[in-house]
């Protein structure tokens, strides 16, 4: 079938396309097949913005959480659902824990949106977060003192030298090395800058959604049809990424995995270990 468009149309639909580094098939599809779903994304589009400035990050009142992330990439929601564009979530990869899980040694700090290996924030209008919990959720807050020994800050500034080591490569060459080899004399295999992007929860289950004991502004469980559900005052939440945090060159998860829930805007990480 073929279609007569004005011309003045076919303009705006090219112009939209290379602005967000699509061809305008993927544009078309995009718009009227929803949602949209990639595996091992090796290339960046419009919708992806690779190494996003730390300060771009968080709200200003919580500046303090730059201590404690290294921020991966931030992921523009049109590129899942044509109708989120605009909202603008970020990867970010946190420092801790040292063993075990992420809040695994703060209990006392836990409240309805942190738990061990969950943690939450609101995306606010102007795409930053405002984390959900408290400081001491991290045990590398200074509420705590000295509890964390001085080897683990001796790995963590080898995890930002690797990750500053992943970031200068993509500055030079215009991708994502496998980190192993990312030297600039030597022919490097492109790396995922996202392993998985949109689908169902339950397609993109792992060890981080077995048990499910999960923060108590949250309900998650599966159901009699083998569905994984995961939701927010009766809100759903939705698969939008995972990646290993290696992919990037720093320590952590083998999987970070974002959930988004569109209603209260709250954003919810886990991850999977291995």
């Amino acid at each position: 079938m073929v279609i007569d468009i004005p011309k003045h149309i076919e303009e705006v639909i090219i112009n939209q396309a290379k602005e967000l580094g699509l061809s305008v098939s993927e544009l078309i599809v995009q718009k009227f097949t929803q949602p949209q779903i990639y595996r091992n994304v090796k290339t960046l589009n419009g919708y992806l913005t690779p190494f996003p400035s730390i300060d771009k990050i968080f709200v200003e009142h919580q500046s303090w959480l730059k201590e404690h992330f290294l921020p991966l990439i931030s992921i523009d929601l049109g590129m899942i659902n044509y109708e989120w564009r605009g909202q603008v979530v970020h990867m970010i990869n946190p420092f801790e824990p040292e063993d075990g899980v992420i809040g695994g040694w703060t209990g006392e700090f836990h409240n309805e949106f942190t738990g061990e290996n969950w943690l939450a924030f609101r995306l606010t209008d102007d795409n930053r977060y405002e984390f959900l919990g408290d400081e001491g959720y991290f045990i590398r807050s200074p509420i705590h003192g000295d509890e964390v020994n001085e080897s683990f800050e001796k790995d963590i500034a080898k995890s930002i030298k690797k990750y500053q080591a992943i970031k200068e490569f993509y500055a030079k060459n215009g991708y994502l090395a496998d980190n192993w080899n990312a030297k600039s004399d030597d022919e490097t295999e492109r790396e995922n800058w996202l392993e998985s992007v949109g689908g169902e929860l339950e397609n993109n289950a792992g060890n981080w959604s077995s048990g499910l004991e999960m923060p108590q502004a949250f309900f998650g469980d599966w159901d009699d049809d083998e569905r994984l559900i995961i939701s927010h005052n009766d809100n759903p939440f939705y698969f939008i990424a995972s990646v290993p945090a290696y992919n990037y060159g720093c320590d952590g998860a083998d999987w970070i995995v974002l959930l988004y829930e569109p209603i209260s805007k709250i954003v919810l990480f886990t991850f999977d270990w291995t």
